[in-house]
């Protein structure tokens, strides 16, 4: 009996205190988003380090891209159902939608801890409206990881990859998220020699991707560009396109090299260049939501950039473009496809 009593304060002792404790992963797209599906797989590889095998995970995606505004409110509300019924101890977002969905529900539930990953938006901006920052402390129940593009890097990169990088043309959707990133990159690139070099293509039709094209193809001063139509409405149909989808017909009208938001565009056939590590970011994220459930206090974990870029090149790109890539470039990469 004795023997029995000591092994079960044992067993309490070692029992860690996040046992049972629940997280949701929420993102702001479909599962095989290009920009969501390496976060989650950076989230879910620091989660499986940790070793919280009694934590229960469960994912959730909200489709933002190519839904309404409509479907995208009820999938929040049923997701808030849940949230209400299982009580997660950490939710973590990704990517901005996600995030300004939840984060007014999480802030009315101190028990809770929300991580974001991959918010481009500026954090002094959301900070305005949720007041959970003092710099970058947490004065509430929220950290995370902001994106950083690494866009002076990526310029850096372009121009000395082409010797000469005179005008870059940004192709972006009218959407939210579209509008959010091109502010981000005249943002990161607004106190360096190349704020003066873009050229803004904001596009919201399948018309207007076409006449943006073929602007850009046709105009001898825009030497690359960075396809950003992260939502297109097709009036034909009603539906909305993604990057995803729109990549070969980018890539068979626009004969000039596409600058990659993240590597995953150079998988999908757009050239590459330099841009955040998307895993990795994740990864920051999930590190920093194991962290909380270790019992570490949230003001004494700071909001964070993203800490990694890549360099990527797509090689059939490259060949269809009649690029020739110097041999101190290809040792600068990280990833061929």
């Amino acid at each position: 009996m004795i023997v029995r009593i000591i092994i079960l304060c044992l067993a309490l002792l070692t029992t860690p205190a996040y046992a049972g404790e629940n997280i949701f992963i929420i993102g702001s797209y479909q599962k095989e988003d290009l920009c969501g599906d390496p976060q989650l797989k950076g989230v879910n590889l620091a989660i499986e380090e940790s070793g919280l095998h009694d934590t229960s995970v469960t994912s959730f995606f909200l489709h933002s891209r190519i839904i309404s505004k409509q479907d995208f409110a009820q999938k929040v509300q049923s997701i808030e159902q849940e949230i209400e019924r299982k009580k997660p101890r950490v939710i973590i977002t990704l990517d901005d939608p996600a995030f300004n969905a939840f984060a007014k529900t999480v802030l009315a539930n101190p028990a809770m801890y929300l991580v974001f990953s991959g918010v481009n938006r500026s954090l002094t901006d959301y900070n305005k409206e949720l007041d959970f920052l003092n710099d970058t402390t947490p004065t509430k129940n929220i950290t995370g990881v902001h994106e950083k593009l690494f866009m002076l890097e990526q310029m850096e990169f372009f121009e000395m990859l082409l010797n000469k990088l005179d005008k870059v043309a940004i192709l972006y959707s009218t959407d939210s998220m579209g509008m959010i990133i091109k502010d981000q990159i005249v943002n990161e690139l607004k106190q360096t020699i190349y704020a003066s070099r873009l050229e803004f293509f904001p596009v919201k039709y399948m018309q207007d991707l076409y006449a943006a094209a073929d602007e850009i193809n046709d105009r001898k001063n825009i030497n690359a560009y960075l396809p950003l139509p992260l939502s297109i409405i097709d009036k034909s149909t009603g539906q909305k396109k993604t990057v995803e989808e729109l990549a070969p017909l980018l890539i068979e009208k626009i004969h000039k090299p596409d600058l990659a938001l993240n590597k995953a565009f150079s998988k999908v056939g757009f050239l590459g260049g330099v841009s955040v590590d998307f895993h990795h970011m994740g990864h920051q994220a999930g590190t920093l939501a194991i962290k909380l459930l270790h019992g570490y206090n949230i003001t004494k974990l700071k909001t964070e950039n993203a800490g990694r870029h890549t360099i990527s090149l797509n090689k059939k790109r490259q060949g269809s473009l009649s690029l020739t890539i110097r041999d101190d470039i290809w040792n600068l990469l990280d990833e061929v496809y």
